[in-house]
């Protein structure tokens, strides 16, 4: 049932590479479909890891809580991408280090975490898929921890918004943002007024940014400005295909 309802989401799940139809159908009749409303948690910080779970369609944001009361967004999890994976095989306390609430209305497929653990342990793609996602973490954690002590708030901002695009398979030539500037702010570690005071800095370096809508002018420029004060640059996937210019063939300066 969840292959009929969500074929594209199910059959580009990461987590199923190298795993033909038949296998991927033995698999998914262990799933439960979990319909959760905007502002609806899908757990708490601190409940014990049950389960994982693959977002189908909406968006959830991943976060935690400050002792002061403030909310940090680690992650917005859109549809194709998964939740609590990596978290249940790297977690020793069992418990989970950050909250799940949906953006929008959403729907996830449910899957316990001893499904997961005998899924690996009984088929080596599987596994491989899952030390494959450990490592893009921590390799994502490392290259935002660099990010943070090289780059100006601008710059951040204008990385961001590239693997966005990216993951929400935008058009640079001008695209609304997917969710709101709140949000974004979070998940970047901005105040709100930081962000809105970058937003306007970006216009001078081939980003313009009106109300909701973003357009990339001059990837030339952007990538004299961010990419090339990062590290990761040679790997970046987002580098390759926006500013490379191997899938985007508009003239951007138009």
């Amino acid at each position: 049932m969840p292959q009929a309802l969500f074929p594209d989401v199910i059959n580009k799940l990461k987590l199923f590479d190298g795993l033909n139809t038949e296998q991927k159908g033995v698999l998914l009749r262990e799933g439960r479909i979990r319909w959760c409303g905007q502002g609806q948690y899908l757990f708490h910080c601190g409940d014990p890891i049950s389960h994982f779970y693959v977002v189908c369609s909406g968006a959830m944001q991943l976060l935690r809580q400050t002792p002061d009361g403030d909310q940090i967004t680690t992650d917005v999890v859109i549809a194709g991408k998964t939740i609590s994976k990596t978290e249940i095989f790297r977690n020793a306390q069992n418990r989970h280090n950050v909250s799940a609430v949906a953006v929008e209305d959403a729907v996830v497929l449910e899957f316990s975490a001893a499904w997961l653990k005998k899924a690996a342990a009984e088929s080596s793609a599987i596994a491989l898929n899952i030390l494959s996602a450990i490592s893009q973490y921590a390799h994502m954690i490392q290259v935002e921890i660099e990010h943070k002590s090289t780059m100006t708030a601008a710059q951040q901002v204008a990385c961001f918004l590239q693997r966005m695009c990216l993951m929400h398979d935008l058009d640079p030539n001008g695209f609304e943002l997917p969710y709101s500037k709140t949000l974004i702010a979070s998940r970047l570690g901005m105040e709100p007024e930081t962000f809105s005071r970058t937003l306007v800095k970006l216009r001078e370096h081939g980003i313009e940014v009106k109300d909701s809508f973003v357009r990339f002018y001059d990837m030339e420029q952007i990538g004299n400005y961010v990419c090339s004060h990062c590290s990761a640059v040679e790997d970046c996937p987002t580098h390759r295909t926006l500013l490379t210019g191997t899938c985007v063939k508009k003239d951007l300066k138009a």
